[in-house]
């Protein structure tokens, strides 16, 4: 019975209440039943009401319970009552009258139907009717009620008439009769299961948006615009009122946030991880290397799915294993699944040609090279060639299973090898895998060795699941408390939320500042590690750290409606290259781009000019700052094109033609003391006080204190004027922090750009090209150009671009982008079919390229799902400006960001303080 009624709870804020049955006489159940059937059938009289009512009474009586869910035991033969009496137990309802009750649940409208049609009643057998009580009885109901949560049941102040439901239903509407001055009021509720669906997919990546939060909380939600609040909001919120004497009480509101899981969710989320032993389901034991195949097997369920809960789900089970069993593997195994041989900045990549791969999968097999390429044109995935000629291919004497320390080691060993001999050693390192390899092994061999995985697994997922796995399975314990710590998380599911949102947090922010898992990890294996896990982990000269970026705004208004209230202050934006300089307490000084290469070659001159502009006192330091292309003579700035003109590696003091002048901005780190955690006011005197101004060689970003728009508007004009590309505006004081690796919305950039149209230029991946004609005869004429989406790891198309390009550029395109000619459509290429380019490229460079506006395509994919169900967003007009050697493909424009810029152009100048930052 109990299960029976438990259908017509409503959303998260009753979902720990558990309506009971009514007590049904066994003796008179029929008889009632009957009686009820007939008068229902006929009017009701005003003057016989009152006697209906004690007839009714008499019949049907309604038990609330008073007490939480772990008091009250409610089966179907028991019923609490909400004085705390004694449980009294119908041992007289036979089955009969259940199935007779069950059978005439009411039918609900579907969710399609007006928000005020009414639930019509299909019998009256079974009413659950709140009868008011006399005002001498009002105290007594009082004691009934529940706190702060809509009653079911008798109430002081409405009767109420809910109808059981179907639980076929998605959306349900349900009946709510207030006495009050005879006032009926409905409302639309979504069930437990739909909003637990909605919640399923946003799981992760809303505790990870969660984490900055209440950071950028800086107006309340009644700013926003009608379109911004739907946006914002993934279950429908419905308040029911009713009215007496003018003044409003709100009766019931269901509320589900976007970032809060429902309880049932969170649970379910428990229920998986306690379904999972990390010592029977390991697939390995304690001491032993841990098997390849095991990992596969994990990244194999990844590819198979597309939900992000279940991928964080998959690689925390794994990751328990490894703490419980292996910990000192787990280094390894986040390595693996992220396809890294060691730290970013580390320059240690494989990325193999593919007539290497070729060659090594035809030996390993025994297939002939222009087989293998035959079928690479058919299946377009080498990995899938590998894996099915291994199934198939007989073996006189069986090698060693591989283990994840081989993997890596091995992918170490040829990230290393250079020379002539290289390719030959390469191959036959590679072939000595793909003997070894079983079932599915040799496919994540291949794909890692060509530098992608391709199965949807981003890195924030990966941290993710290290701190879900620390947080439930604690380093150096036992499996049985590792039972009975989720068995008590799973009672307080509100409290394990919490405390995976601040392990998320801390585990972020740690690897946010020191992005190198060989000292992360280990910290975190310490008992009581993620309590000092900041602490440990601070930024360290010598690792860089990925850069804080600015979020793009649509004009001046935005920003000071941005920052109301607010001290901040407005930066030239220098077109140049990000640089981050460190010099360690030894002297050794080097130079590290925003994506973490070690640029220090390139820039010689840097190194020679440091001692220059650091007074006595300094020791080490961390500056961010921005390497421009700087003309003595004139004393101005030159454009980034003609930065790009320099050499990359090995440049010569003597040998510079473009010399750089370095515009520091920020101070991260000096004399051992991290600086992130300041105020940008007390980071830039910091600044000032240990480095000093040397004409060409070092200067302080150019910067003014505006407070409003004249000011801000003269200020962008003077950067213009000075061959800048706009402004950058910064918080001074309050919530100004430097936040590594992360987009914020602390940071804004007004570009000269948004006076002629779109805010902001795009950096766009090349993906596939169409043959020239005309003039254009004998290279490309156009591209197709993507974006990119880390949570999918997909790139998506945006536009199709033939302008912008002098006759040298597309000579010089083609040139460089035909040894990178693949035969179809990468699996990581999220493409229309009616989009067919001529060839495709591997993902190898990245364009920036402006455009008119953004525009709803039926024919692109970038942001698809998110503005329309099916639609994605593309550029109109797009026009290329220029090659953008300092990023990476997964550097590009995400998905996320062009679906921003396109509702910033539809919502121009409007306030935006609820968006969310992004980590990067």
């Amino acid at each position: 019975m109990s299960s029976m009624w438990s259908k017509v709870l409503i959303g998260k804020d009753v979902e720990n209440l558990k309506p009971v049955p009514e007590k049904v006489s066994p003796k008179k159940s029929n008889s009632t039943t009957k009686d009820s059937t007939s008068k229902s059938t006929k009017p009701k009289s005003t003057k016989s009401s009152k006697s209906k009512k004690e007839t009714k009474e008499k019949k049907i009586e309604e038990v609330v319970e008073s007490e939480e869910d772990d008091n009250i035991e409610i089966d179907d033969k028991k019923v609490s009552s909400q004085d705390g009496t004694k449980d009294k137990v119908m041992d007289d309802i036979n089955k009969k009258d259940i199935e007779e009750i069950e059978d005439d649940i009411v039918d609900i409208e579907d969710e399609e139907e007006e928000e005020d049609i009414i639930v019509k009643k299909s019998s009256s057998k079974l009413k659950r009717k709140a009868i008011i009580e006399d005002e001498d009885d009002e105290e007594e109901n009082r004691k009934r009620e529940v706190k702060g949560k809509p009653i079911v049941g008798k109430s002081p102040e409405s009767k109420t008439n809910v109808s059981p439901q179907k639980d076929d239903k998605e959306s349900k509407k349900i009946r709510v009769e207030c006495s009050t001055k005879d006032e009926v009021v409905t409302f639309k509720t979504n069930t437990k299961k739909k909003i637990e669906e909605d919640h399923d997919e946003d799981y992760n990546d809303n505790l990870l948006e969660e984490i900055e939060d209440e950071d950028e909380d800086y107006e309340d939600e009644e700013d926003l615009s009608d379109s911004e609040k739907k946006t914002n909001t993934t279950a429908t919120t419905t308040t029911t009122t009713t009215t007496t004497n003018n003044k409003t009480k709100f009766v019931k509101k269901v509320a589900v946030s976007k970032k809060k899981g429902t309880v049932k969710t969170i649970q379910a989320d428990l229920k998986v991880l306690a379904q999972y032993d990390p010592i029977k389901d390991a697939g390995f034991t304690k001491g032993q290397t841990i098997p390849y195949l095991v990992l596969a097997k994990v990244l194999e369920k990844i590819e198979e799915t597309s939900s992000r809960l279940l991928i964080v789900e998959y690689l925390t089970n794994l990751f328990r294993s490894i703490i419980l069993l292996s910990p000192n593997e787990l280094i390894t195994a986040i390595y693996l699944c992220i396809n890294k041989t060691g730290p970013s900045y580390g320059g240690k990549e494989l990325g193999i040609g593919e007539s290497i791969l070729i060659k090594a999968v035809s030996e390993s097999t025994g297939r002939t090279m222009e087989f293998v390429k035959q079928e690479l044109k058919e299946v377009g995935d080498l990995g899938i060639i590998a894996q099915n000629s291994r199934s198939t291919q007989p073996q006189m004497f069986q090698p060693p299973p591989l283990t994840c320390q081989t993997v890596i080691s091995t992918f170490r060993q040829i990230a290393d090898l250079t020379g002539n001999a290289s390719q030959k050693k390469k191959r036959d390192l590679i072939m000595k895998l793909l003997i070894s390899c079983k079932d599915c092994e040799a496919l994540y061999v291949i794909r890692s060795l060509q530098g992608k995985l391709r199965i949807g697994l981003a890195e924030r997922s990966v941290l993710l699941a290290v701190a879900k796995a620390v947080l439930v399975t604690p380093p150096n314990q036992s499996v049985c408390l590792d039972a009975r710590r989720l068995k008590s998380l799973y009672k307080a599911p509100e409290e394990f939320e919490e405390k995976l949102l601040e392990t998320t947090k801390k585990v972020t922010r740690a690897y946010s500042q020191l992005p190198n898992y060989d000292l992360l990890v280990p910290q975190l294996l310490k008992e009581n590690g993620l309590e000092s896990l900041l602490e440990n982990c601070s930024l360290k000269v010598g690792i860089p750290v990925k850069p804080m970026l600015a979020q793009p705004t649509t004009g001046i208004s935005q920003v000071l409606d941005r920052f109301e209230n607010m001290e901040f202050t407005c930066e030239f934006k220098y077109d140049g290259e990000r640089a981050q300089i460190h010099m360690t307490e030894d002297g050794k000084i080097s130079v590290y781009t925003r994506n973490l290469e070690d640029y220090t070659q390139k820039y010689p001159d840097i190194l020679q000019n440091v001692p220059k502009f650091i007074t006595p006192g300094v020791k080490s330091f961390i500056l961010d700052c921005e390497a421009v292309a700087f003309d003595p003579q004139t004393q101005k700035i030159m454009s980034f094109q003609v930065l790009s003109t320099r050499a990359r590696k090995s440049v010569q003091l003597d040998q510079i033609k473009v010399p750089v002048c370095v515009f520091a901005f920020d101070l991260l780190f000096l004399n051992g003391k991290s600086l992130v955690d300041e105020t940008l006011q007390k980071r830039r005197e910091v600044m000032k006080e240990n480095f000093q101004e040397a004409s060409g060689i070092f200067s302080y970003a150019k910067f003014n204190n505006c407070t409003d728009i004249a000011e801000i508007q003269i200020f962008l004009e003077e950067a213009i004027t000075g061959n800048c590309e706009g402004l950058m505006v910064k918080t001074l004081t309050e919530k100004s922090m430097y936040e590594p690796s992360r987009r914020s919305y602390n940071w804004l950039k007004i570009k000269k750009d948004y006076l002629q149209g779109m805010t902001d230029s795009l950096d766009l991946v090349p993906i596939g090209a169409w043959y020239g004609k005309g003039k254009r005869t004998g290279v490309y004429g156009a591209y197709l150009l993507a974006c990119y989406d880390e949570d999918s790891d997909e790139f998506q198309t945006v536009c199709k671009i033939g302008t912008g390009f002098s006759d040298e550029l597309l000579t010089s395109f083609t040139e460089a982008l035909t040894p990178h000619i693949i035969p179809n459509a990468r699996s990581i290429f999220r493409v229309n079919d009616q989009l067919k380019p001529d060839l495709w490229f591997n993902p190898i460079q990245v364009w920036e390229v402006k455009a008119a506006d953004l525009s709803v395509s039926p024919i692109h994919t970038g942001g698809s799902g998110i503005v329309d169900p099916v639609k994605g967003i593309a550029l109109r007009f797009p026009r290329f400006v220029r090659v953008r050697p300092d990023k990476n493909p997964e550097d590009a424009t995400s998905s996320e960001q062009v679906v921003e810029m396109y509702k910033n152009q539809k919502i121009n100048n409007t306030n935006t303080a609820t968006a969310k930052d992004e980590d990067y």
